[in-house]
């Protein structure tokens, strides 16, 4: 009787390790889906802001010349050129999040605005200065206008607009004084 289940066993090794085999490759094919469908909803959020952000701006007198969508690792930063009624240019960098929770795309936008690489990239692309960090969610949970006001970044809603509005400079090509950023 013993010998039975001992002779069956390089069969089922062999039929589990096609289980196996099966297995893996479903779970591939799953990990697939599921990045194609954060490409394909993080940039319908990037298309959002950037259909939203000039109307939001635009009620605060100031107008939108140029958008550029920037990607980094995986994120998708929009670039506007911006026009003030006064003449005055400015750029901003709006970091895009789908729900606005914690202090990381605060951090995030102001580490990206102080990388000297992004600010050569903004110069050779003629993004003038001063450059002004702003944040634009979806959803913004408990918290983040808080942290927007400590930190002097920008915060957009997709449903209500202007959350908190940026520290910009008042001299012409200053950049805005900026906190330490904890990452």
């Amino acid at each position: 009787m013993a010998e039975e289940p001992t002779a069956a066993l390089p069969q089922q090794v062999q039929e589990n390790s096609h289980q196996i085999a099966e297995l893996r490759d479903e779970i591939r094919e799953l990990r697939r889906s599921v990045i194609r469908m954060e490409q394909r909803w993080g940039l319908d959020h990037e298309n959002m802001a950037a259909d939203l952000m000039p109307r939001f701006l635009a009620s605060k007198g100031l107008q939108v010349q140029r958008i550029a969508m920037v990607p980094l690792e995986g994120e998708v930063d929009l670039v506007l050129e911006i026009e003030e009624t006064e003449g005055r240019w400015m750029t901003w960098v709006v970091r895009v999040k789908g729900r606005v929770w914690g202090p990381r795309p605060f951090e995030q936008v102001l580490e990206r605005i102080q990388d000297a690489a992004f600010r050569s990239w903004l110069q050779r692309e003629g993004f003038p200065e001063p450059v002004i960090p702003a944040v634009f969610g979806l959803a913004i949970y408990a918290g983040a206008e808080a942290m927007a006001q400590k930190l002097g970044v920008g915060l957009y809603e997709a449903r209500r607009g202007e959350v908190v509005a940026p520290r910009i400079p008042s001299a012409p090509g200053a950049s805005p004084s900026l906190p330490e950023t904890s990452g």
